[in-house]
């Protein structure tokens, strides 16, 4: 494990890159490019003495049993109008897309380990004159039991009432800027603590009017890693012929979260059966090889299909036409030719 413990710091960098990088939040959620205006604000943190790693900007902490401890975080409104923000203490998760969030999402908590959210006051409202900054503190309380592992969260930052409408053709977007301060909590200077992923559910459904199977994989240790390889293969239960197939790169997972691996149906629908699903992770030493059988159903497969759009590949019936054209053309040309030139 010594390996995963020498990019701890370099995995939880990369992860937290987002800070002082403003992120757009789309309401509805669709794609919007930024606006050159900026956010307006920004964070910084007061790094305390036991902060780990001193070449980091975010809480990077060592921290012991029954600690309390006050956090505090510079905000500056960097604009010429006053402006609201909203300090939010949340938790690390997983997304399907397999990167590490710090967005608030209550329904894609860890389980089983104490969240930040348990041990950091709550969040708070700033109010900010023009070109003001203000100092605002968390206080930080550990349990009495040892951790285990790691604690990683964040503090997420937004103008609580300001947003950026941008329009097109046949929508409206309105956009709020975000920014988030990482923050990680240990009660060691180095990790010897592997993760460890399981298979915890197989799914049928739909993405974008194709039918895909999605599995549910757990990381089941509170520790995060990343750069993972992710490798899904569908299989007919007790047949050794792939059906279908794909593959994921530098995805990387929060303690104790998971996250949704999706492997699409390609060329047809999908057939009610009893099927395997194989798993192949691999980040740095650790390699994963996981499988769990699945049925599908005709319930399912109906209910599935009926939102999928099957995409034909016609060509080679194109060119089994064009070679037929050919041929009539050549035919009709000899006889034609045939007729105009009679036999002596």
């Amino acid at each position: 494990m010594s390996g995963l413990s020498s990019n701890r710091t370099h995995y939880f960098g990369l992860l937290l890159a987002s800070l002082f990088t403003v992120l757009i939040l789309s309401l509805p959620p669709v794609n919007a490019a930024s606006n050159s205006n900026g956010a307006g604000f920004t964070i910084r943190a007061e790094i305390p003495d036991n902060q780990l790693d001193k070449s980091v900007s975010y809480f990077d902490l060592k921290v012991h049993p029954s600690l309390e401890q006050r956090l505090t975080l510079i905000v500056a409104n960097t604009s010429s109008q006053a402006r609201t923000l909203s300090v939010t203490p949340t938790n690390a998760w997983t997304g399907d897309n397999g990167q590490i969030s710090y967005s608030p999402n209550k329904n894609r908590q860890p389980t089983g380990h104490n969240n930040f959210t348990d041990l950091i006051s709550t969040g708070v409202n700033v109010e900010l004159h023009a070109h003001e900054a203000k100092p605002v503190t968390f206080v930080l309380k550990t349990p009495a039991k040892q951790l285990k592992g790691q604690i990683v969260g964040a503090f997420y930052v937004t103008d609580k009432h300001a947003q950026h409408p941008s329009s097109g053709k046949n929508f409206r977007i309105n956009n709020r800027y975000a920014m988030t301060l990482g923050v990680n909590l240990q009660q060691t200077d180095s990790l010897s603590l592997a993760p460890d992923l399981k298979l915890t559910q197989i799914k049928t459904s739909t993405n974008h009017y194709q039918s895909q199977v999605t599995a549910n994989v757990a990381n089941t240790q509170p520790v995060m890693f990343g750069e993972m390889t992710v490798t899904g293969k569908v299989y007919r239960r007790g047949n050794s012929h792939l059906l279908y197939e794909t593959t994921k790169k530098h995805y990387a997972m929060a303690p104790l979260t998971s996250f949704n691996f999706g492997v699409p149906v390609t060329k047809h629908r999908l057939k009610p059966g009893h099927y395997t699903f194989k798993l192949t992770a691999k980040s740095g030493k650790h390699i994963w090889h996981l499988s769990r059988h699945f049925t599908v159903t005709r319930q399912t497969a109906h209910q599935v299909n009926q939102h999928v759009t099957v995409q034909h590949n016609w060509t080679w019936l194109y060119i089994l036409l064009g070679v037929l054209g050919a041929l009539i053309l050549i035919i009709v040309g000899y006889l034609v030719g045939s007729r105009r030139h009679p036999k002596k």
